[in-house]
């Protein structure tokens, strides 16, 4: 409960009610329900998703069974649940539940085939997850890393995947990434962009890190006239001062400094660190940017107050 005041305090842009002296669970939980939409689109659908199905949990919880089976079917059909397997596995346990009390065995069957299929999903992107997370650990702290074994695991999750699932091949490509270099390590990247760019909804932020990966390693074998004929049409698909728009304009700016365009990598790191979202950038982030802002001003001589600097 004092976090989620802390953040009710700390925060209150982020949230549709004013917090006026509550002292309840109640009206903290209210507060926190009326989220404004932040975030990129994926984001704000998983908003809208979990928020419906707190709703929705409510009415099952007070036996309102009547009207929470249609909604919950009609929210199977219309939200977006490749991000979030684990509600829609919850949904049709609870139809299933219903059909079978109601002797509708047809539907019953359909939604508990459902339901295993959805369970089964959330747990492969976990397992997916976790599996990153060991490799990813071994990677940075330079351990010895079983490439055959890792392979062997990756292949024994990837035969028992039923749904597509976004969430898993993020964990997929970031871990076949880490086996490879050189030209398969692009190989990997650029299947990941085709992955996420034939996606049925756009998810900003997983298609970003993978833009900024290969275009960070295009940074590394110096191929800056590569980075600055594509990365602007990436740029331009991400919102203006987002995270995703911070990272793919660092690689921008980068690149014009390699290239000595000097004026424009100047003319463009003053537009981003003027944006409000840079103050939205972590520590290290900012440290980052100012590394990089400081080198361009060494090199146009003069230097201009970020908010930073006051």
């Amino acid at each position: 409960m004092n976090h989620i005041l802390k953040a009710i305090k700390d925060y209150p842009e982020a949230f549709e009610l004013e917090y006026k002296g509550n002292d309840s669970l109640d009206d903290h939980l209210k507060i926190i329900l009326s989220a404004k939409k932040l975030g990129t689109s994926i984001q704000q659908d998983f908003l809208l998703s979990t928020k419906l199905f707190f709703g929705w949990n409510i009415l099952i919880k007070l036996g309102l069974r009547s009207i929470a089976i249609p909604m919950g079917i009609e929210m199977l059909e219309t939200c977006n649940w490749n991000n979030h397997y684990h509600l829609a596995a919850e949904l049709c346990r609870h139809i299933m539940i219903h059909y079978y009390g109601f002797e509708n065995i047809k539907e019953a069957e359909e939604y508990e085939r459902m339901f295993k299929k959805y369970r089964e999903t959330y747990n492969l992107e976990s397992e997916m997850e976790s599996l990153y997370c060991k490799l990813f650990y071994r990677y940075e702290h330079g351990l010895e890393i079983d490439k055959a074994l890792i392979e062997k695991d990756i292949h024994k999750l990837e035969a028992r995947l039923q749904f597509d699932s976004c969430k898993y091949h993020y964990y997929y490509f970031h871990c076949k990434c880490i086996l490879s270099k050189d030209a398969e390590y692009e190989d990997w990247c650029l299947k990941a962009l085709a992955y996420f760019q034939n996606l049925y909804f756009k998810h900003e932020i997983y298609l970003n890190i993978f833009v900024k990966q290969l275009y960070t390693y295009y940074l590394s074998i110096n191929r800056y006239k590569k980075v600055l004929d594509e990365i602007p049409s990436f740029i331009s698909d991400t919102t203006e001062g987002s995270k995703s728009w911070y990272r793919l304009k660092l690689i921008l700016i980068t690149s014009l400094l390699n290239m000595e365009d000097i004026k424009q990598a100047r003319k463009e790191i003053d537009h981003c660190l003027e944006l409000k979202g840079y103050q939205t950038l972590s520590e290290a982030h900012q440290q980052e940017w100012q590394y990089l802002a400081d080198t361009i001003y060494q090199k146009t001589g003069y230097k201009v107050t970020t908010n930073n600097d006051e």
